[in-house]
């Protein structure tokens, strides 16, 4: 005599599995897994089918476990990261020193400038102090002669 294979839907596979229906929906789609009938709109599917999914995951698990592992990864992204800033960090208290240095000699350039600017202002006064008729006719108060009148914006072009 056979034996006879018990027939599953999805929904009950998925109990005895503990995952969704989504979830056991997608591996049997995956790994191309037909149904054995169809009872009404139900897909029923052999017993074994349990025990192919348990030995496909279980390898997957084992994979993980033993490899790589996301919180290994994540702790040396971080690492990676930090790093970084440290780096960065570093970089900018170098440009802040550099922006400081040339802080200091612009304000010294500023200062040798406004000073020559002060020289040029004094030497262009003495100058007109000199050519100053009003100066002139009193250091010869013995001329007769009337001095002429002088508006202030003629002393601007000469």
């Amino acid at each position: 005599m056979k034996q006879e294979l018990k027939l599953l839907s999805q929904r009950e596979i998925a109990e005895r599995l503990g995952v969704s229906k989504g979830t056991l929906s997608k591996w049997l789609s995956k790994n191309n897994v037909s149904e054995e009938t169809r009872k009404g709109n139900k897909k029923l599917y052999q017993e074994t089918i349990i025990q192919q999914y348990q030995n496909a995951h279980k390898s997957n698990n084992e994979a993980t476990y033993n490899g790589f592992s996301t919180i290994d990864f994540l702790q040396k992204e971080l690492q990676r990261k930090q790093a970084e800033i440290d780096e960065l960090k570093q970089d900018g208290k170098q440009k802040d020193a550099t922006i400081a240095d040339l802080a200091n000699k612009l304000a010294k350039l500023a200062d040798q400038a406004q000073q020559l600017n002060l020289t040029d202002k004094d030497n262009n006064k003495l100058q007109r102090l000199t050519n100053d008729p009003y100066q002139k006719q009193d250091k010869s108060i013995n001329s007769p002669a009337e001095p002429t009148p002088h508006h202030w914006w003629q002393k601007l072009f000469q």
